[in-house]
């Protein structure tokens, strides 16, 4: 199998996966490219088999969580051998345009996005949102899956004016994390989700669903330049990742033979925002 990791940081996550499933290649990409030397420089830290001696307590645990584990100089050769199935990139995976991101080749089985929706939304605001979707669904392989894990929509608050435009880009926020499920599934094309409960996390603010989107296994059959048989899903899918669907069945199926556009892309969920009460919680500070 092939994966992506999107927003990889210093590629922790990215090379234990690599190093505990093995698959085929997996590949680390982040805007920022500090973080991708660092994750470059983890490779070597991330060894076939753990070392027994992590020499606990020698160094700040700050310099773990940058640098990687700390492993001994010299290591036996069964446990030396740098993993060649994981590599990095800097790259911003927001294209210019939704119609760009209908035109990325299929190339991966799985595709995360982790910890990563809200800074999408803090400098692209949903346009951004919308074409990271789109993109990810045609860089899956038929069959492929999705594994989103979105903050939640009171974490936004705390760091909302970090420039002027992010606060510029969260106040125009419509479709907010909670409707992700409902737009993945009828505006993208996925077919299918499965919801992970929120895990055990000492910080309140990881503590987080995650879902897992699939695309149709026969994919070419419901997408043809982006056209989705919207008509075929039913709100069993939505009621299965705990959300309440606000798009009709007659409305979704009207929009099936729309071309996949900047200005198709665009969803009115005001009626689903209005009326939500802002929260303001300093649980959220330790929030990704």
């Amino acid at each position: 199998k092939r994966c992506l990791d999107i927003g990889c940081n210093v590629g922790h996550i990215t090379l234990a996966i690599a190093r505990q499933f093995k698959p085929e290649h997996i590949l680390g990409i982040d805007i920022d490219d500090t973080l991708v030397q660092h994750a470059q420089r983890n490779i070597c830290h991330y060894v076939t088999e753990t070392p027994k001696s992590q020499a606990p307590g020698r160094f700040p645990l700050s310099f773990q969580l940058t640098l990687g584990p700390i492993v001994p100089h010299v290591a036996p050769a069964t446990t030396s051998t740098l993993m060649k199935n994981v590599a990095f990139k800097q790259s911003n995976y927001v294209v210019e345009s939704v119609t760009a991101a209908c035109q990325q080749k299929a190339e991966y089985e799985v595709i995360l996005c982790l910890s990563l929706t809200k800074w999408v939304h803090y400098n692209w605001g949903d346009s951004g949102i919308h074409r990271m979707f789109h993109r990810a669904y045609h860089h899956l392989k038929p069959g492929g899956i999705l594994v989103l894990e979105p903050q939640l929509w009171p974490s936004y608050f705390k760091k909302r004016k970090l420039t002027p435009a992010t606060l510029a880009n969260y106040d125009s926020i419509k479709l907010r994390p909670e409707r992700f499920p409902e737009y993945l599934l009828h505006q993208v094309g996925f077919v299918s989700v499965d919801l992970l409960p929120p895990q055990k996390h000492d910080a309140e603010g990881f503590r987080r669903p995650m879902y897992l989107f699939m695309k149709s296994k026969t994919a070419d059959l419901f997408c043809n330049r982006c056209r989705h048989n919207m008509g075929k899903r039913d709100d069993l899918t939505m009621r299965k990742a705990g959300v309440r669907p606000v798009v009709s069945q007659s409305s979704v199926s009207s929009t099936a033979e729309s071309s996949c556009s900047e200005t198709d892309s665009e969803c009115a969920f005001e009626s689903s925002t209005e009326g939500s009460e802002m929260v303001d919680s300093d649980a959220y500070s330790t929030n990704g």
